[in-house]
């Protein structure tokens, strides 16, 4: 099995180019978010906005048939969030709240319509979004397919690694402050389970952890891990 073909980059979306936006927000005032703050809650009904992020990172939930709360992703500059209900008139299906502290634009419905309309380059670029939005989802499928919640950890450090990664002298780190419950709500698992899982990568020197964030010294090393566990439930 080759761990660099599996689709674990479902987590984190951020693009940093508003430029496709610039007709929409041009006239709009940046409001800002503090961490922990929550912007739109799953199942609301639409109250007439979009939300386009412009710093900081936000994170994406919902909740399953059985109360538990799931991150669905991770996401940060040039996301925009609430089209799907914009578009349809339907709730949003979505919880979406301040991981750090953000600065976002709320767009009215009426804006984005008329930029839709008046622009094809933008209905383009809004279709492609609403595309990659629907494969993050399909992948996410695919990682909650894992066999262990081992496997779903290591796999979960090796694609924001990949991703948004940010090399030095101990290795690959990643530039998020994640905690063990953070991790739990995106695997879909509890944070006594992540604690003895991140406790054991950390004895096995295929993580560590300086200044807040995480990082890993040897990528090889930590795919020996995910395959270990991988290839031991098969």
């Amino acid at each position: 099995m080759n761990i660099d073909n599996l689709n674990l980059d479902y987590c984190f979306y951020a693009s940093e180019d508003l430029s496709a936006f610039r007709h929409l927000i041009e006239n709009l005032v940046p409001e800002k978010v503090k961490k922990g703050m929550e912007i739109m809650a799953e199942n609301t009904p639409f109250n007439g906005y979009t939300y386009l992020i412009k710093e900081g990172l936000t994170l994406a939930s919902f909740l399953t048939a059985d109360g538990m709360d799931h991150i669905r992703s991770i996401c940060g500059p040039g996301t925009l969030y609430g089209y799907r209900a914009c578009m349809t008139g339907k709730p949003y299906n979505t919880t979406l709240s301040a991981y750090t502290t953000v600065s976002l634009y709320r767009i009215p419905k009426k804006n984005l319509l008329q930029e839709l309309e008046s622009n094809k380059d933008f209905e383009h670029f809004m279709n492609h979004s609403t595309l990659n939005n629907g494969l993050i989802y399909l992948k996410r499928s695919e990682f909650l397919a894992l066999p262990n919640n081992a496997c779903k950890v290591s796999g979960l450090l090796l694609s924001l690694a990949q991703q948004i990664g940010k090399k030095g002298s101990g290795g690959t780190v990643i530039p998020i402050p994640l905690t063990h419950d953070i991790i739990a709500r995106i695997v879909g698992s509890n944070r006594v389970t992540v604690s003895r899982i991140m406790s054991q990568l950390m004895k096995t020197k295929c993580i560590t952890k300086n200044f807040g964030y995480y990082a890993i010294p040897d990528n090889n090393l930590l795919k020996e891990y995910f395959l270990h566990n991988y290839q031991g439930t098969r």
